[in-house]
């Protein structure tokens, strides 16, 4: 009976030790702070990686958007010019329905200025420009007038003079 006896005791201990981890494991809810803090520190390594090239990613967006802006005014300017016998600004061309961007009928898109100058003689050439909005001095500027030539200039105004964007 001695050894029956000490089993049931082995038995009762092991119970009651399982039975302590159980509770001590419930009173250990969530994470600890140090696993808090590396997966913290780890969270803004990336970020500090990402982050740059994320901007990178938007700037070229925002190029690639001015250019085909450009692109629709140059468009825009042709088909105006057809009809018209002249070039005509931005409130003109959006007025007779040839620039059909809202963002772009209102000189702004994509975090680019837009402007449109008509020679003294309207029939004989417009310039349009794209200036960035942020970081102009580290941003690309461009150029389009009558030729349908897109130049470009980093960090300047561009004008007919600056080279011709490939």
């Amino acid at each position: 009976m001695s050894a029956l006896l000490s089993r049931e005791e082995i038995l009762e201990e092991s119970a009651q030790a399982i039975k302590a981890m159980i509770s001590r494991r419930k009173s250990q809810k969530g994470f600890s702070l140090i696993e808090l803090l590396i997966v913290v520190a780890i969270i803004g390594i990336l970020a500090a990686i990402a982050i740059p090239y994320l901007e990178l990613a938007k700037q070229s967006a925002n190029a690639s958007s001015a250019l085909n802006s450009l692109r629709q005014i140059h468009s825009g300017e042709v088909s105006y010019h057809t009809a018209y016998a002249r070039y005509g600004d931005i409130s003109m061309l959006s007025t007779a329905g040839y620039l059909n961007d809202g963002h772009l009928s209102n000189g702004h898109k994509s975090n680019y200025n837009f402007t449109i100058t008509v020679n003294a003689d309207p029939s004989l050439n417009y310039e349009a420009t794209a200036t960035p909005a942020f970081q102009p001095t580290s941003s690309e500027h461009y150029f389009i007038d009558a030729t349908g030539v897109i130049h470009t200039q980093s960090g300047a105004p561009a004008d007919a003079n600056s080279p011709a964007l490939k």
